[in-house]
């Protein structure tokens, strides 16, 4: 439950809570009321209310999320509300590159695959030979390929 304290005569949100709050203090006096009821004025000038969230399902790809936005109606009830509109194309090509990045990252075995078939294939095909690699890039080839020839298998 959202929960909000707003002063009545700017109808402004003063503060808002995300969780249940066991005491308030009250503005500018100093005064802390303990547990109050939801929809209960606290003081002269505040009253203590539930928040009515408005929070559109949206599509992560293609669309962004604005706000929160409040109002305060004349009977004090809010409306906490956010927004949803298309992405700009900068924004999507950001999170296509997201995507990409993404993809890459987890297709380091299927890459792997990749190299490795290609590598072997130009070893059997052309003038290239695994002695042509330095010790240490040769010694990763063959391990590598052991195990490229496990997976495939």
């Amino acid at each position: 439950m959202i929960t909000a304290l707003i002063e009545k005569s700017s109808k402004t949100v003063v503060e808002l809570w995300r969780a249940e709050q066991p005491r308030i203090r009250i503005p500018d006096t100093g005064d802390v009321v303990f547990a109050p009821v939801v929809n209960t004025d606290i003081g002269d000038d505040h009253r203590y209310v539930q928040v009515t969230v408005v929070d559109p399902t949206f599509d992560l790809n293609t669309q962004v999320r604005t706000g929160p936005t409040y109002v305060v109606a004349n009977d004090f009830s809010i409306v906490e509300t956010f927004a949803v509109r298309a992405m700009t194309p900068p924004e999507l090509d950001a999170c296509q590159d997201v995507r990409d990045t993404s993809d890459l990252q987890g297709a380091g075995k299927d890459m792997a695959l990749v190299v490795m078939e290609l590598v072997t294939w130009l070893v059997a095909n052309t003038a290239m030979q695994t002695s042509d690699f330095t010790p240490s890039v040769r010694q990763a080839y063959q391990d590598l390929k052991t195990i490229a020839d496990r997976v495939k298998s």
